[in-house]
């Protein structure tokens, strides 16, 4: 079942909590670090689930990517390589490409997409959210 849950003024803080350690573990394999998601969105009810997107130049760094997440806990779940194709969509398959991990067991809830820059999936997320708060 999904619960939706009244705004919280936490949420972008959480956030600067979940991704800061991302940031440390990735370091420049992380082209940017994303609140995306409902969340995302001050005064709008949402799943009290924090969604972050970290941009990476291509999945060619896959390798290096799991060898920095895994220390801290993040799990990648295989069997999701992408995200719904929109009806109707003519484009390419991989166009909708991304990898997804679990949180660490001691972590609130979350969602970690990782995409490829330069694809219409990385950017979609910024269409539908009012802020994104990146973390430099």
């Amino acid at each position: 079942m999904i619960t939706i849950v009244p705004d919280d003024a936490s949420w972008p803080e959480t956030f600067v909590a979940v991704a800061r350690p991302l940031r440390t573990a990735l370091g420049e394999l992380a082209l940017r670090i994303d609140h995306i998601g409902s969340t995302s969105v001050p005064g709008l009810a949402a799943k009290d689930i924090i969604d972050v997107q970290v941009t990476v130049e291509d999945f060619a760094c896959m390798p290096q990517l799991m060898a920095a997440l895994g220390p801290i806990g993040y799990t990648q779940i295989p069997e999701i390589l992408g995200d719904h194709l929109p009806p109707l969509y003519q484009g390419l398959d991989t166009d909708w490409e991304k990898r997804y991990f679990r949180p660490p067991a001691n972590q609130r809830p979350m969602h970690l997409h990782v995409r490829a820059l330069g694809r219409p999936i990385n950017a979609i997320p910024y269409f539908f959210a009012i802020t994104c708060v990146p973390i430099p």
